[in-house]
């Protein structure tokens, strides 16, 4: 919003330009005018234009440059007024030295230039970079005239800086009348800072409002909206915005709808939608009615801290004020959902605008767009894409960006997305290719992802830091096992003139985790502790993660984890749950379950990760009573277990001879709601959909069942098992990924003899009679365990067996 205009005051009016004769006036002059002799063109011909037609704001300063040389050329200037309509356009370019030439021309004709003309001369100076002419230019105007200047003439002045954002010669004149007179008035006063708004200057103002008190004057509601204006326009003073609003109240200064309206545009760039929720709120005991304006600005702070949901309510209030939105109030509600990925909610938005009467433009297209692609909508996100066709919306650089992330997901190469945009006189840049690069992770495409960086070199687009850590990321998400070329698109970015970021190492590191090369990840870690930047939680984290994906010696993982305690760098969660793992894939389930009530003691909660994998450690170590007993306890601190919690204990029972209480855990999932029955009637088991573990798991649960349970539940007990396989999560293309690992597990690792189901290929038949048998075998011929924990399972198998007896 732009600032409060100063209090009106009457000032000296410029010599009126000569009126133009009606056509039948019988008149040499007019017979023979230019004006009416030629027609204009939309550049204008100096020859055929009067000056005081020149539209000063539209011309180009090269076109202002060409009319004022023709002008004076032609001897056409003749009047102050003349001079003073170029200067004021000269001075909007910054052309100071045709400025200065015209003020001095204006001496040597004796036409004494005005005050203002002086002004406009030095705001051409301080534009075109030339402070110190500038200044000696209002030095010699105060010379020349200052002990004839009134508030009048200074006025004047300064309502030409203001116009200019000329802030210094203003603080300059201000000054200068402070010490020699005339004593400024509030006028004064509200227009310097009206420049210094305008200028996106905000240090002076306050001394300003400090310099009017000091001088008995008390601020009015365009003092105070001039600096309010000023905190939103020099980019978010939401702190000194909201001091100046409690500064009116206590001097009974009434705001009005536009003060407010600038202290929320000041506390939404502060990021501070609460506060501007607050301003809002406050205007209604005011009896402030709010306007379209201020509805759009709290909607869209609201939209700064993805609080959608106020952003509705207020739109939807906005009826019952009579107050209509605009295409601005719906593009800002739009972007609230958008940023709390509310992509339904802003597709409900983007249909009722028409119902308003409210034609959607490219940006409210955009806002969707980009909701749809943060869900990763990719339908939705094309269907928009042809409405916007069908509504001849013109797509700008952000629509073609976003175009090019939602190619990216589907194809390799960005040449087709690129050749739009230069069709359209569009140019790509780096905007345009990290969406794309950022797609290549759904697919784990990291080649795609250093083709689309080749393309995007090639174009001659030089690629910034984020391009880098969006390709980290890709490798990252890809599990490329490459660690070499994670470690060379470090090398490339320095050599691209790039410094990496906190992000950027967090990234490699991350990546090198997932290739399971832990010492790489050491040395980045290293490096940042010596060269910078310092490394977070996340860099901690990233490190001990790959020190127990990669195999390192368990010494490294605890290290890592109380290095950063001694480094000042508090470890949350995930840091304690990384370390964990470490300990569970060692076969150190004593330090899993230490580290677990570690995390209590420093004031963490375990999450559903921690107790899993502490399950794990003791179930793959035979400690059945803390596997039980660690599901009490989530149980009692109210972690919900997840379905992997359930798997992993049921399997840690199962390993032991404990079929019953496996089976007990199994129903108590079921019942929870945490687990779906894969039992489809006696002896069938329906795999669609389970990951492979998990298939395993319930072919092993099925085939030491209790045949009596299935006698009753049957009636009859020489049943063949039926394994329903589907194809299986994660399967990939035409490839089912159930069938073979189920023939493989129960061939290979059960010794079995399966056959397939020659009606349905996806049925796995085992016979009635391989089912018994397999019952009366030893439970440990049906895993693999880790060395480490084998004699313990065994002992414990042992110690039930005795209870059992």
């Amino acid at each position: 919003m732009g600032g409060v205009a100063a209090t009106q005051r009457p000032g000296p009016q410029p010599l009126a330009a000569p009126v133009p004769r009606h056509p039948s006036v019988s008149s040499s002059s007019s017979r023979c005018s230019p004006r009416r002799a030629f027609p204009r063109t939309a550049e204008g011909n100096s020859r055929t234009t009067s000056i005081h037609d020149l539209d000063l704001a539209k011309i180009s300063p090269e076109q202002l440059q060409r009319h004022v040389a023709d002008f004076r050329r032609s001897g056409r200037l003749r009047s102050l007024h003349d001079y003073s309509t170029l200067l004021k356009g000269l001075a909007g370019h910054g052309l100071w030295e045709e400025a200065t030439s015209l003020l001095l021309e204006m001496r040597f004709r004796s036409l004494k230039p005005p005050p203002s003309a002086f002004g406009l001369a030095a705001v051409a100076c301080y534009k075109g970079g030339q402070q110190s002419k500038g200044s000696a230019i209002m030095r010699q105007m105060w010379g020349k005239k200052g002990k004839w200047l009134d508030l009048v003439d200074c006025g004047t002045m300064l309502g030409s800086f203001k116009e200019h954002a000329a802030w210094l010669p203003a603080l300059e004149l201000l000054e200068q009348m402070r010490q020699e007179g005339p004593v400024p008035d509030l006028y004064i006063y509200n227009n310097a800072i009206g420049a210094c708004n305008k200028a996106k200057q905000w240090a002076p103002i306050p001394n300003l409002v400090a310099q009017l008190r000091e001088s008995r004057l008390a601020p009015d509601v365009f003092t105070y909206g001039a600096a309010v204006a000023a905190c939103d326009s020099c980019g978010g003073f939401w702190d000194q915005a909201l001091s100046l609003l409690q500064q009116m109240q206590e001097e009974a200064v009434l705001p009005n709808v536009v003060v407010c309206t600038n202290a929320i545009n000041a506390c939404a760039k502060g990021l501070r939608p609460d506060l501007a929720l607050g301003v809002f709120q406050s205007m209604s005991p005011l009896n402030i009615v709010p306007d379209v304006n201020a509805y759009s600005s709290t909607i869209s702070a609201c939209a700064t801290g993805s609080f959608w949901e106020p952003a509705l309510i207020l739109l939807g209030a906005m009826g019952g004020r009579n107050c209509d939105p605009n295409v601005v109030t719906f593009n800002s509600a739009i972007t609230a959902c958008e940023k709390a990925q509310q992509w339904e909610r802003a597709l409900l938005l983007l249909g009722a605008m028409p119902r308003r009467q409210v034609m959607p433009d490219v940006v409210t297209y955009n806002a969707a767009l980009s909701a749809c692609a943060r869900c990763k909508q990719a339908g939705m996100s094309r269907g928009l894409l042809a409405e916007m066709d069908r509504q001849r919306v013109l797509g700008d650089q952000i629509t073609y960006n976003l175009k090019a992330g939602l190619q990216a997901r589907s194809t390799a190469s960005g040449d087709e997305i690129v050749s739009q945009m230069r069709e359209k006189g569009i140019v790509p840049d780096v905007r345009t290719y990290n969406p794309m690069i950022s797609a290549c992770a759904e697919g784990k495409r990291w080649q795609d992802a250093l083709t689309i960086l080749d393309e995007m070199q090639g174009e001659g687009v030089a690629p910034d830091i984020m391009t880098y850590n969006r390709l980290l990321s890709v490798c990252e998400a890809s599990d490329c096992d490459n660690d070499q070329l994670i470690l060379q698109l470090l090398v490339d970015l320095e050599e691209h003139g790039l410094q990496p970021t906190v992000t950027t190492f967090n990234a490699a590191m991350s990546a090198l985790a997932r290739s399971r090369s832990w010492e790489p990840a050491i040395h980045l870690l290293r490096r940042m502790e010596e060269n910078g930047p310092a490394p977070d939680v996340v860099s901690y984290n990233a490190a001990i993660y790959a020190c127990s994906r990669g195999g390192a010696p368990l010494e490294w993982a605890l290290g890592l984890l109380q290095q950063m305690e001694q480094r000042g760098v508090v470890p949350d969660v995930y840091s304690f749950n990384t370390a964990m793992d470490a300990c569970s894939k060692s076969g150190q389930w004593e330090w899993s379950l230490a580290l677990l009530e570690q995390m209590g003691s420093q004031g963490l909660a375990p999450d559903v990760f921690s107790y899993s994998i502490a399950i794990e450690a003791c179930g793959n170590a035979g400690e059945i009573q803390r596997v039980l007993y660690l599901f009490q306890e989530m149980h009692s601190k109210g972690v919900r277990p997840s379905s992997a919690t359930y798997h992993t204990a049921m399997l840690a029972l199962i390993r032991v001879g404990a079929e019953e209480m496996a089976e007990h855990l199994f129903a108590q999932g079921i019942k929870d709601g945490v687990l779906e029955d894969w039992r489809k009637g006696p002896r069938i088991i329906d795999l669609h959909n389970r990951p492979v573990d998990v298939a395993k798991l319930a072919v092993l649960m099925a085939l030491r069942e209790d045949p009596q349970r299935t006698l009753r539940e049957a009636g009859a007990s020489r049943k063949p098992l039926t394994i329903i396989t589907g194809w299986g999560r994660h399967s990939a293309g035409n490839d089912p990924l159930i069938r073979p690992a189920m023939m493989e597990y129960l061939k290979d690792e059960l010794n079995l003899e399966p056959r397939l189901d020659k009606s349905n290929p996806g049925t796995i038949m085992v016979s009635a009679s391989q089912v018994d048998s397999f019952r009366k075998r030893p439970v440990t011929v049906a895993f693999t365990m880790q060395p480490a924990a084998e004699a313990v399972a065994v002992e414990r198998l042992v110690a039930i067996e005795r209870l059992v007896d």
